[in-house]
């Protein structure tokens, strides 16, 4: 199974330029699909940290990559949140064709209902937790992660 599986054949970047899915992720063994909301106040208040600990993953070589899994209302609070967010995105599409089988297909099959959520997938395929949320508030250090 690919990360390509889970999130599509296209990534934004953080520079708003779509990229390839297996070339962006090509490295990386833990996918962290994080759920969230630009307007949502948890999920303003957990991105900047999320960042941090992403640049701590990435500073010990953790093999690790955020995608952010959009759940705002319209193009223009996803593009105010992404605006924010170093790393890759479920690109946004106005009629919402590729986004919703995507977005769509990726909260039902990890049952998300609020947010923010964070779900670690390793390369195998294997979900690790759908507690990632939790999981990065207990352990801001990152001793146990991927926490599985």
């Amino acid at each position: 199974m690919t990360f390509e599986s889970f999130v599509g054949p296209s990534l934004r970047d953080a520079q708003g330029h779509l990229v390839n899915t297996t070339t962006a992720l090509k490295n990386i063994r833990y996918l962290i699909l994080y759920f969230g909301a630009g307007w949502h106040p948890t999920c303003r208040g957990f991105t900047p940290r999320l960042a941090g600990w992403r640049e701590m993953l990435q500073e010990n070589d953790r093999e690790a990559e955020i995608v952010y899994i959009s759940l705002d209302h319209d193009k223009a609070g996803f593009d105010s949140a992404v605006s924010t967010m170093p790393w890759l995105s479920v690109p946004y599409s106005s009629d919402h064709s590729s986004q919703a089988s995507v977005v769509g297909r990726l909260c039902n099959l990890f049952h998300v209902r609020d947010f923010p959520v964070v779900v670690v997938v390793e390369d195998t395929g294997r979900t690790i937790t759908t507690n990632g949320y939790g999981s990065f508030l207990r352990d801001p250090e990152l001793l146990q992660f991927p926490w599985g």
